[in-house]
């Protein structure tokens, strides 16, 4: 149930700027936009790959029960790999970006280029730490997660529509970026930490070094 919800949840999501575009712009600036929403998902296509391969082993390693330092640890390899593929596209992207965009659709939605960075930039953290949902699933914790991702996408719908009727595009990418940092990335990696006992101080020290 926690993953069907977390489904639905997901695609509200990823479609809550759009629907608001909607309503206060016109059909032009969503067609850009859902154009940053294609560069959003192969971006996160990325991350997601190196996840589902380390599946296995996290998942065994929680159910033969081992501690939770040892968990942590094997979170730190698919994490590197994941956040330095992840920052070498995302460099990539700043600083070929516009001609990227230039050569994909023509010169006309050059402005998709900052919506685009800001996207990618707030959902680095997130998407270098998706293994970890391996170790929710296996501690069956995902309520728990479930939660935190409907409070996010509540702040994120409230801040698209304050946000698009002044600003626009950039508005509904600030919105997103802004709930995506602070629920994503602030309020999972706390309920990582205390309720899934993931290590994430070592964790982080581990990733970084």
């Amino acid at each position: 149930s926690a993953i069907l919800l977390q489904t639905i949840i997901n695609q509200f999501n990823s479609n809550v700027d759009s629907i608001v575009l909607g309503i206060y712009t016109t059909t032009g600036i969503v067609a850009m936009y859902s154009l940053v929403i294609q560069l959003y998902h192969i971006y996160g296509s990325l991350s997601t790959a190196i996840s589902s391969i380390y599946q296995p082993k996290v998942s065994n390693m929680v159910f033969r029960g081992e501690s939770d330092r040892k968990v942590t640890e094997s979170l730190v390899e698919p994490s590197r790999f994941q956040l330095f593929i992840l920052l070498l596209t995302l460099s990539g992207f700043a600083l070929f970006g516009n001609n990227f965009i230039a050569l994909w659709v023509g010169d006309k939605y050059s402005a998709i280029y900052p919506i685009t960075l800001i996207l990618l930039t707030s959902s680095t953290l997130e998407l270098s730490q998706n293994t970890i949902t391996n170790v929710l699933k296996a501690k069956n914790l995902l309520h728990g997660q479930t939660f935190i991702l409907a409070g996010s996408t509540a702040v994120n719908f409230i801040l698209t529509l304050l946000l698009v009727p002044r600003f626009g595009a950039i508005g509904a990418a600030a919105g997103t970026a802004f709930s995506m940092i602070f629920g994503y990335g602030i309020g999972l990696n706390l309920y990582y930490h205390f309720k899934a006992g993931i290590q994430m101080r070592y964790y982080y020290k581990k990733v970084l070094e």
